[in-house]
């Protein structure tokens, strides 16, 4: 109780005490009821407002979680977070406290979202942070394929861009070769040539191919004199009764092919060889087929080996004619190869 207040009550109580003890009292009664002065009734002083007295006793009640606040002394709980009554501190990386629906609980703020600024970008480089909170109250990183790197080709080798794994790391992409073709881009490799440039030495481009196989043509039966050297497409000339060349030629002469065969499958393939004449075929010097003596084209004779795919054997056939018509062919097959003339792109010159 205010001091003012007690010594009022004190001086009616000694007033009243007075009266009725006997005592008279001289003069009127007046209405003003009288007012304390430094322990003195002065009744003729203004009334006091004893309202005004107790209402600064009585303290504002504390608001409830979720209740907008500008500090921690205006909530029950003592938190005010992001502008709310809060039931933590909720100073946690991605948390907040006024989510809609949640008002006044510490909570992961939306995937996607970086209301406090607390996550920097690390640049898609790194693979590392976003730049964005991942809804589970840490910071998100780049997503599996965000790029890291960039494609490149170089000496007919394609590595494809990296790409990040999700977890914060970038993972490189595999190289695969480009085969006998040169890079067409730094994300391609060619499929076709135009001209030997377009493919990967020592290869030539035969009609649209790079591969090939060297010839080197004699003017005799025996492989002496040798006039001619050459990168032929393929093994499956008919001349007829001319040459290969106006510097070979039309009858006694021979023809020596080298190079390397490079098999699609892994499997047992069959090869035929027609000449007219003579012939003999070797795989990593090993024959697989001989007929080295005169003979008519219509007599084809064959061989077999098992190859593995990718793999570069080397090759030699030998070939003369005598007399005559002069012709050869060198054809193959698998059980997943149909019988074919072997292409360009199975030969590459050695």
């Amino acid at each position: 109780m205010p001091k003012t207040v007690f010594a009022f009550f004190t001086a009616v109580t000694a007033v009243i005490a007075g009266s009725c003890s006997g005592e008279h009292f001289s003069g009127s009664l007046s209405p003003t009821p009288p007012i304390i002065n430094e322990g003195i009734i002065d009744a003729g002083a203004a009334p006091v407002d004893l309202g005004d007295e107790v209402a600064e006793d009585v303290a504002p009640p504390l608001a409830p979680l979720g209740a907008a606040c500008t500090g921690a002394e205006q909530c029950d709980s003592g938190f005010c977070t992001d502008g709310v009554c809060c039931r933590s501190a909720c100073d946690g990386l991605c948390q907040a406290c006024a989510l809609p629906g949640n008002e006044g609980t510490c909570a992961p703020v939306t995937a996607g979202s970086d209301p406090d600024n607390e996550c920097d970008d690390q640049g898609t480089d790194t693979c590392g942070q976003d730049g964005f909170c991942d809804g589970a109250g840490q910071c998100a990183v780049y997503p599996p394929g965000a790029p890291c790197g960039t494609a490149a080709c170089d000496q007919a080798m394609l590595t494809g861009a990296s790409a990040c794994d999700g977890q914060g790391a970038c993972q490189a992409a595999p190289t695969v070769g480009c085969g006998k073709f040169s890079c067409l881009s730094a994300t391609a490799c060619r499929t076709t040539c135009a001209s030997n440039a377009d493919c990967v030495a020592p290869n030539a481009c035969l009609s649209g191919q790079c591969g090939g196989i060297s010839g080197q043509y004699f003017n005799s039966v025996d492989f002496n004199a040798l006039v001619l050297t050459r990168v032929d497409p393929n093994i499956n000339f008919d001349w007829m009764a001319g040459g290969p060349d106006p510097s070979v030629k039309s009858d006694l002469f021979s023809v020596r092919w080298t190079g390397t065969l490079t098999p699609a499958f892994t499997e047992t393939y069959t090869f035929y060889l027609a000449s007219s004449d003579g012939n003999r075929l070797f795989l990593d010097d090993a024959p697989v087929i001989n007929d080295f003596v005169d003979h008519v084209a219509t007599m084809e004779d064959t061989g077999t080996r098992a190859l593995q795919a990718g793999h570069a054997y080397p090759l030699k056939l030998e070939y003369y004619e005598r007399y005559g018509n002069a012709s050869v062919t060198l054809s193959w097959s698998s059980p997943s190869q149909a019988r074919q003339v072997i292409p360009t792109g199975a030969f590459s010159p050695p």
